[in-house]
């Protein structure tokens, strides 16, 4: 899985590099205070989300893929 760019601003976008090996994939996005702001369900390879509307600062992704951890990691929002 990667996530770029990081740092970002109005949008990020994921890739997954092995998405046939997993039915089903889900980004969840959190704030510092573990608040999630963010959840969808990849459907495709490559894909953009918007990030607009959340405020700069930090935040922590979590990719799940058949109810486990594929991958977690920490991004910036700049304005």
């Amino acid at each position: 899985v990667t996530v770029y760019p990081n740092p970002f601003s109005s949008s990020a976008t994921i890739r997954l590099n092995e998405m046939n090996q997993i039915d089903k994939y889900e980004l969840r996005l959190y704030n510092v205070l573990g608040a999630e702001v963010l959840y969808t369900i990849l459907t495709r390879q490559i894909s953009t989300f918007d990030t607009g509307n959340l405020p700069a600062g930090v935040y922590f992704y979590r990719v799940t893929g058949t109810d486990k951890t594929i991958q977690s990691g920490k991004l910036i929002r700049i304005m």
